[in-house]
C-alpha cells in the first residue's frame, strides 16, 4: 500500500529492533550525512580518500576509531581533473586497500537529473559515497537554498539504502578583521541544516585539525598530521569534548577578565593608544571589550 513513505503503528508492548550505530566511522562519518569542510588548500580530499581506504579495505578502524561497517565505496568527482587527481592519491596508498574497491565516478554534467540517475545506479552497494565537492553540483549559487536542497534531496535519496554520504565542501577565504576565517561552510543555511554530522578542517603548520560537531554525539577534535598528498595520516593528538568545555569555560574566564581589566583602564580616563600599549591588544579588541562592558554595565543599570 505505502511506496512512498515508512509507516510504524506503535501499540502498547511494541518494539523496534535496536538502532544501529549512528556512525559509519566512529565520531567522524555519519551513517546519514556527514559535511567535511575547510578553505580551498586544508586537505578535504586527501582525508576524505584515506577515510574512503579504511571502509573499502575492510579494517576494523581508522587511527583507533571503529568502523561499524565496510564495503565499496564510490568517489563522485565534481572538478574539471578529477579522475586523474584520485586515482594519483590512491596509487600512493595502495597497499593499504588490500582486495577493496573504491569507484571512481565523474560526471559529464552533475548537475543534470540523468547524472544523479547514473550517480545512483554507480554507487549501488557501497557503503560510503563521498560527493567531492558541493560547489560542482548545485546549480547556482551556494547561497540559492533552492539549488542547495536539490542536491541535499538528490543525496538523501541516496542514502535510503544506507548508504553514507560524505560531502565536501569550502568555508570562506576571506577573513574578519581580526584574521580569523570562518569555521562554517559557506553558503546556503541548508548546508548548516540539512547534515547529521560535521568535520571542519583547519591547516596548520605541521598539522591538520579536525573538528567534529552535529548531533548524536559530543563535539571533540583531532590533531593529524599535515596533509602531503598520501591518503594516509597519523593521529597526533584527541581532545574529548570534556576537555573542549574546559577549555572554553577557562577562555570564557580569561575574555571577562580581560574586558573588565579595559573596563578599569577606560573608567580611569586612559585613552585606547594607552589601553593597546599596557595589555597588548589591538585597537578592534580594545574597542570591542569598552563596547561590551558599556552595554553590560546599562542593561545592569
Amino acid at each position: 500500500m505505502y511506496r512512498h513513505i515508512e509507516v510504524f503503528d506503535f501499540t502498547k508492548g511494541a518494539r523496534l529492533p535496536k538502532a544501529p550505530s549512528p556512525f559509519l566511522i566512529d565520531g567522524l562519518v555519519h551513517r546519514s550525512m556527514t559535511v567535511m569542510h575547510g578553505q580551498t588548500t586544508a586537505g578535504k580530499s586527501t582525508l576524505a580518500l584515506s577515510l574512503a581506504v579504511a571502509v573499502a579495505s575492510g579494517a576494523k578502524d581508522w587511527n583507533g576509531r571503529p568502523l561499524t561497517d565496510t564495503g565499496p565505496v564510490a568517489y563522485i568527482g565534481g572538478d574539471p581533473g578529477a579522475k586523474y587527481e584520485t586515482v594519483e592519491r590512491l596509487q600512493r596508498a595502495e597497499s593499504d586497500l588490500g582486495a577493496g574497491s573504491i569507484r571512481v565516478v565523474i560526471p559529464e554534467r552533475p548537475t543534470r537529473r540523468e547524472a544523479w540517475q547514473e550517480i545512483g545506479l554507480a554507487s549501488d552497494g557501497c557503503a560510503l559515497l563521498i560527493l567531492d565537492n558541493l560547489t560542482q553540483f548545485v546549480p547556482g549559487s551556494l547561497n540559492d537554498d533552492g539549488a542547495v536542497r536539490a542536491v541535499f534531496e538528490e543525496l538523501t535519496a541516496l542514502t535510503a539504502p544506507g548508504m553514507a554520504v560524505l560531502l565536501l565542501a569550502h568555508t570562506s577565504d576571506k577573513r574578519g578583521p581580526n584574521g580569523e576565517v570562518s569555521d562554517k561552510p559557506a553558503g546556503s543555511f541548508s548546508i548548516r541544516s540539512i547534515p547529521r554530522w560535521f568535520v571542519a578542517l583547519e591547516r596548520r603548520t605541521g598539522y591538520l585539525r579536525a573538528r567534529m560537531s552535529g548531533n548524536d554525539a559530543l563535539p571533540w577534535e583531532v590533531k593529524l598530521s599535515e596533509p602531503n598528498g598520501v591518503p594516509r595520516f597519523d593521529l597526533l593528538e584527541t581532545t574529548s569534548a570534556e576537555d573542549i568545555e574546559k577549555a572554553a569555560h577557562q577562555r570564557s574566564k580569561e575574555t571577562k577578565d580581560r574586558n573588565a581589566r579595559i573596563w578599569e583602564l577606560h573608567q580611569a580616563g586612559k585613552g585606547v593608544p594607552e589601553i593597546m600599549e599596557e595589555t597588548g591588544l589591538g585597537q578592534s579588541s580594545v574597542y570591542r571589550a569598552i563596547s561590551i562592558m558599556r552595554k553590560a554595565n546599562e542593561k545592569a543599570a
